[in-house]
Parts: C-alpha cells; structure tokens; sequence
C-alpha cells in the first residue's frame, strides 16, 4: 500500500488527495461489505411482475424492439479524447489534472 501511495505522489498528485481516494475507496468498500451483510430480501412485489401475466405479455414485445436497436460503440477513453472537447474540464477531479496523469495511474 505504501508502494501505491508513493506512486501516485510520484505522478504528481497531492498527499492528501492521495488519502482521501484511499479513504473514499475504503469508505465505499465499506458500505458494499455492511449492504451485502444485511442482504436486504428483493422486492418481491416489483420481482412477481416479470414472472406474472404482465412479464409473459411484454416480454416478446420487449425482445423484439431490442433486436431492432443497433448496438452503439462504446467511447474510446485515451489521452486524446479525454484532454479535448467542451466537457474535458468537467470530468477532472482536480484542477491542473491531465487525462493522461490518470491513465498513467490505472496501468
């Protein structure tokens, strides 16, 4: 953990950035763990009614209008494309953050 920590400091994030994503990753770690102790039982009303009449009437109607739709591309996320366009800044968790600071990171 500290070779991870020291690497991203390394790539130029702050310290304390760099605790606070180890502690919001923990932090969401967390509650998945305290969600999935409670299983909390299904929605057994909301389940009945694909099940049920409604499910077996729709379902065939469903399939076919899905068939139609033509898969979409999924977006390529490199350097390029992430540093340009009108929304490049809205996606940056922090200011001065390049696109490729963070991919670099992942790898």
């Amino acid at each position: 953990m500290k070779a991870d920590y020291e690497a991203l400091v390394a790539l130029g994030f702050a310290p304390l950035a760099v605790s606070e994503m180890a502690m919001l990753i923990a932090l969401g770690c967390y509650y998945n763990r305290i969600g999935i102790l409670i299983a909390c039982p299904p929605e057994l009303a909301f389940e009945r009614v694909a099940n049920g009449f409604l499910g077996r009437l729709v379902a065939p109607l469903m399939r076919m209008v899905m068939s139609m739709r033509k898969p979409t591309q999924p977006a390529t996320l490199d350097a390029a494309t992430l540093s340009s366009g009108r929304s490049a800044r809205s996606w940056r968790p922090w200011p001065g953050c390049r696109g490729h600071d963070l991919q670099d990171g992942a790898g």
